[in-house]
């Protein structure tokens, strides 16, 4: 992914790993990383335009429930869901 001229804040998830090892990534994360939740309320409150989304998956959070998190927080800007190769400009 090639991002030019944001200050850009990640919120990552990851799948494809077993279970426990799931489990215990999502454990740690929890005090290093954001959640939806209060990503959707930090891009509010700043009143920012894009929130880029990376690594999409860890706990089985889909498109409806981060759309849903913006949505409560009453962000107006766009989300967009990194894919590989993924090319964002100004």
């Amino acid at each position: 992914m090639l991002v030019t001229g944001f200050s850009l804040y990640f919120c990552e998830y990851f799948s494809a790993i077993p279970e426990q090892a799931r489990e215990n990534l999502k454990n740690g994360l929890k005090v290093s990383h954001a959640t939806t939740e209060e990503l959707a309320k930090m891009a509010a409150d700043a009143g920012v335009k894009k929130v880029v989304l990376t690594h999409i998956g860890l706990g089985g959070e889909d498109t409806e429930n981060i759309d849903k998190a913006f949505t409560d927080m009453d962000f107006e800007g766009e989300i967009i869901i990194a894919e590989d190769g993924l090319a964002i400009n100004p």
